[in-house]
């Protein structure tokens, strides 16, 4: 259940010994490098993980708030709206992440049955959550 990291500095012709990646968590897509050199990755709890030192030393952000029905459009808080979410950084800077929400989810109706889009300013510490024009199936 560990995730390990591995380093290359030749364009993957040679890597560094695998190191367990903590805290642990099931990453939910690719890890991004932000303009400021920080590396960040959503894990799948809805969250977000960073790096500052190039992957050597990891912080979790925000926190699962999945099942809570402040998750909706307009409102805000420590998680990302939806799982699996990819993240993208914006040309100002903030992060954006589009989650899924399962068809069972009562979380569906709220977002008009559409994608839910999270945008955080901080990083991943907290996020504003939106209705993408996405449709979610």
């Amino acid at each position: 259940g560990d995730n390990l990291v591995r380093r290359s500095t030749d364009n993957g012709v040679t890597w560094s010994k695998a190191e367990v990646l903590s805290p642990r968590g099931e990453p939910a897509n690719n890890p991004i490098l932000t303009k400021d050199g920080v590396i960040a990755m959503s894990y799948d709890n809805s969250s977000l993980v960073v790096s500052r030192d190039q992957g050597r030393t990891w912080q979790s952000r925000g926190r699962d708030l999945r099942g809570n029905d402040g998750v909706r459009p307009g409102n805000s808080g420590p998680c990302i709206a939806g799982i699996h979410a990819p993240i993208v950084e914006l040309a100002d800077g903030r992060l954006m992440a589009f989650g899924r929400l399962s068809p069972e989810d009562p979380n569906q109706k709220l977002f008009d049955l559409k994608m839910p889009v999270s945008y955080s300013s901080d990083l991943g510490e907290t996020w504003q959550w939106a209705i993408s024009e996405s449709p979610s199936s």
